[in-house]
């Protein structure tokens, strides 16, 4: 809609001596003001004003398009619930900077179920299928086959890098990302308008001018703008200072599953071997007494 052209055109219809005259002084002395504006411009003037007035603040006032802050905390409420959202993640390396001989810089196609903070994620390591997760508790484990399952270290910095990565990419905690994204990147969004059959939020996220981020460089989101749920989301991912690729989520599916799925129990055959790679606790040996 050209809505300067509308406006001059409305305005054209109104003879220029009814439009911003100057009050007239009477023959008597006094002041007059100017004859009032012809009823036939008045009613459709105001009518097209109006609609005008009604079009933008539906399409471009509305608190999503205003401010992404407001849509991305909505988002991460919604993400925060109990409902379990699948996902296919794509994995496009950088070949600028990954070695197509290390399985790990190798392009992967892996699926993904995920709620708040829990996740578990059959994922591919070269030519090897792995599950791996994050429990209700916050513990991270994987399960290379049905026999055998895998405790991760509590502390992040404990874990190997490659397979820190791992676990970045395929967990995808929409309420983590979106305080991430708060901190530190610059947003902007787009919001379709409401009422349309295709009724999406966009959401660009850049790092500010001297931010860092261990695991991204940008992002996009894609949100249904009526759910708020993250339809799609493109992550241009960082490692050792250099572009590593995207990794992109595609939503599958929502529904509500138990929560059994997110434990390593559910991935392994009851009599497998589970290894607790957490380190012992430290113990001290009491002092001991000796005789002067």
């Amino acid at each position: 809609m050209d809505t300067a052209g509308l406006l001059e055109s409305i305005r054209s219809g109104i003879p220029a001596a009814e439009v911003g005259a100057p009050v007239r002084a009477s023959r008597a002395g006094g002041h007059s003001t100017p004859r009032p504006l012809r009823r036939k411009w008045l009613w459709p003037a105001g009518m097209a004003l109006g609609l005008i007035v009604a079009f933008l603040g539906g399409r471009y006032l509305t608190p999503a398009a205003a401010s992404p802050t407001l849509l991305l905390r909505e988002v991460q409420a919604v993400h925060s619930r109990a409902v379990d959202h699948f996902y296919q993640v794509q994995f496009a390396p950088d070949p600028r900077f990954t070695n197509p001989d290390n399985p790990m810089d190798r392009p992967t196609d892996n699926t993904l179920w995920t709620r708040g903070d829990r996740f578990w994620c059959d994922c591919a390591l070269g030519d090897h299928r792995l599950a791996v997760g994050r429990d209700e508790s916050g513990r991270l484990w994987c399960a290379p086959s049905r026999s055998k399952g895998i405790l991760l270290p509590s502390r992040e910095s404990e874990i190997s890098p490659e397979f820190r990565l791992i676990c970045a990419i395929n967990s995808m905690s929409i309420p983590r990302l979106v305080d991430d994204v708060l901190d530190g990147f610059e947003l902007h969004a787009e919001v379709s308008s409401r009422g349309t059959a295709a009724e999406t939020s966009v959401i660009w996220a850049r790092l500010k001018p001297g931010q860092t981020h261990r695991l991204i460089s940008s992002a996009v989101m894609e949100v249904d703008a009526n759910s708020d749920i993250v339809q799609r989301l493109v992550l241009w991912i960082v490692k050792d200072g250099h572009p590593h690729g995207t990794v992109t989520y595609t939503l599958v599916e929502s529904t509500v599953h138990d929560d059994q799925q997110y434990r390593l129990s559910a991935h392994i055959d009851a009599d497998a071997e589970i290894v607790d790679q957490s380190p012992a606790p430290e113990t001290s040996e009491p002092p001991t007494n000796q005789a002067q």
